[in-house]
């Protein structure tokens, strides 16, 4: 039990910085180019998301690889190393939904003489997501013993909101 106390705690140290940034970031574009880039030019790679409507959403939305389609002048190497990078962001992201264990393929096909654009297909199966097992709120200090703050505890334990076979989210956790 205490490997897997240790293994979550883990999990959330690693990703909670994402989930900040996934829930920061809005559905909003914005209206300016990033610098380097031409407005009117075709975007640098065609991203395809092949995903469970939730996950394409999510990937659509937060994947940090989307603002690299409009640089002009982006590298095959430049978009090679993008692409290692990406699978790493997509486990981070899958992770703030409880999903752990994904299976991510992405795959790069160039430019050629009857395609205008190279493509990357980003193909993402979100795996069981992890569900929590056991809940134990435990107290320290001095709420821990004093008899005026057990009214304090009952409150606190009622409305813990991340409750025993519910699917452990970022969110949930933030909320809880």
């Amino acid at each position: 039990m205490a490997a897997l106390q240790w293994w979550l705690a883990v999990a959330l140290l690693l990703f909670v910085p994402t989930l900040a940034q996934a829930q920061s970031l809005t559905t909003a574009k914005s209206t300016s180019a990033p610098s380097g880039t031409d407005a009117t030019a075709l975007p640098a790679f065609d991203l395809d998301i092949e995903a469970p409507d939730e996950i394409k959403t999510l990937l659509g939305t937060h994947l940090e690889l989307q603002r690299y389609r409009a640089l002009a002048d982006l590298s095959d190497g430049e978009l090679d190393r993008l692409l290692v990078a990406a699978r790493l962001n997509t486990q981070e992201l899958l992770a703030t939904l409880g999903y752990f264990s994904p299976a991510i393929d992405i795959a790069f096909k160039p430019a050629t003489s009857t395609t205008a654009s190279r493509r990357v297909t980003l193909r993402a199966e979100p795996g069981e997501p992890t569900l929590v097992r056991e809940l134990r709120l435990e107290f320290s200090g001095p709420i821990k013993t004093d008899p005026a703050a057990q009214l304090q505890r009952q409150q606190i334990q009622d409305s813990w909101s991340l409750r025993v076979r519910s699917r452990f989210t970022q969110a949930g956790w933030d909320d809880a």
